[in-house]
């Protein structure tokens, strides 16, 4: 599988990865050619393998869509928010891997978020 970069250009911006635990990871974001800074948390998404109009894309993360804001991404103009969100989302997602169900406490390293098969049932 292609993993997201840890730096790219996007939208006319520079993304730095500040950190990653499993699918949920903080990006700085700055302005290429400009001090304009915030951060941005994501729950990076799993595309499957496809082909369009002949050429084949293989499994790969994407950062989240624009329309996904507010529920796969969040920005944040300084690094204390970004942090307070990404522990959220990591003790979220620690829970549901533990079958806990709630914000146990519990943190057991890296965690791997499964994709959500929109042809499947399942949710998580």
């Amino acid at each position: 599988m292609r993993e997201l970069a840890v730096e790219f250009d996007r939208d006319g911006f520079l993304h730095t990865q500040v950190v990653r635990e499993g699918e949920i990871a903080i990006y700085r974001r700055e302005r290429i050619g400009g001090r304009a800074e915030h951060y941005e948390v994501v729950r990076i998404r799993v595309e499957r393998p496809v082909v369009i109009k002949g050429r084949g894309y293989p499994e790969r993360e994407n950062y989240p869509r624009s329309e996904d804001w507010g529920v796969t991404g969040w920005t944040f103009l300084d690094i204390e928010g970004a942090w307070e969100k990404f522990r959220q989302l990591v003790r979220v997602a620690d829970s549901v891997r533990l079958g806990c169900g709630g914000d146990s406490g519990a943190r057991a390293g890296f965690v791997i978020i499964p994709a959500v098969d929109p042809e499947d049932d399942h949710t998580w």
